[in-house]
Order: structure tokens, then sequence, then C-alpha cells
């Protein structure tokens, strides 16, 4: 059953970076691509979880074929939802810093 767990856990992540490339038309650095991946990677599984712990009011899941096949639909909608929301942020706003030095050198 581990395979069946990583499978659910990762796959749905490695769906969400290859449209935010299609998306996107550029190439990402190794870094940029593993740091989106883990980004949507993390908050996938959190909203799925949540998502189970409120419709199945338990902790624990065993990730058997069946319930894997539903993770995993349920996940690649979700991270669809994320690609599209993270792109529309990504081009509509827009955060400018100004840094002010205090000390006198």
């Amino acid at each position: 059953m581990v395979f069946n767990e990583i499978m659910a856990l990762i796959f749905p992540s490695i769906i969400g970076i290859l449209l935010y490339v299609k998306f996107t038309n550029k190439t990402l650095s190794i870094l940029e691509a593993l740091g989106i991946t883990v980004l949507f990677n993390l908050v996938t599984n959190c909203i799925c979880y949540a998502i189970l712990y409120f419709f199945k009011g338990r902790q624990d899941f065993l990730f058997t074929p069946l319930f894997t096949i539903k993770y995993c639909l349920t996940a690649v909608v979700v991270v669809i939802i994320i690609v599209i929301a993270y792109r529309f942020i990504e081009l509509n706003f827009k955060v400018k810093l100004k840094v002010e030095n205090t000390e006198n050198d």
C-alpha cells in the first residue's frame, strides 16, 4: 500500500506543475519547479484531507485501490483550481517594496 499512498499524495501536484508550465509558456529552473510543486502538494493535500475529514469524520484513512482512485480524482480537481487561482493572482497582483536604510555608515 505504500505505492498507493505515494501516488495519491504526489501525482496530483505533478499534474499541477505540468499544467502551470503549460499556462505560463516558460521554462522553470529546477528550484522554481520544485518550490511550486511543493506548494501545490502542500495546499492540495491539506484541502483534500480537510474535505475527507469533514465528510468521513475520522482522522485515519486506509489507502485501498478504490480510495486511492477517489482521492486522486479529488486531488486533481483541487489542484486544477489551485493552478488557475495561482496564475490569476500572479497575473493580477503586484507587490512593490521599498527598502530604506536607517543606518548611517
